[in-house]
């Protein structure tokens, strides 16, 4: 079985450090907001205000999700993600 080519990641132009300072940010805004300790607005680096709310919480475990597949990837970048099991009947 021929490997899957893994396509270019949003993430590429960061370094691992920074991607790494990215998923700790998050993990740490969505165990804030999960508990009810958080802010709910949020103003980053370049001025853009960035507002959560309980709706927004499963968009914040996939960003936190993504960043997270992007660090694995990059500490072993021959692995290769496959999708689910079908079986054939």
């Amino acid at each position: 079985m021929a490997e899957q080519a893994r396509e270019p990641s949003m993430y590429r132009h960061y370094t691992t450090q920074k991607i790494r300072d990215m998923h700790a940010d998050a993990t740490s805004a969505y165990h804030r907001l999960n508990t009810g300790a958080a802010e709910r607005v949020f103003v980053d680096q370049s001025g853009e205000r960035i507002e959560y709310t309980a709706a927004k919480v499963p968009e914040l475990r996939r960003y936190c999700e993504e960043l997270s597949s992007e660090l694995s990837a990059r500490q072993n970048p021959r692995a290769v993600r496959r999708g689910p099991i079908r079986p054939l009947f």
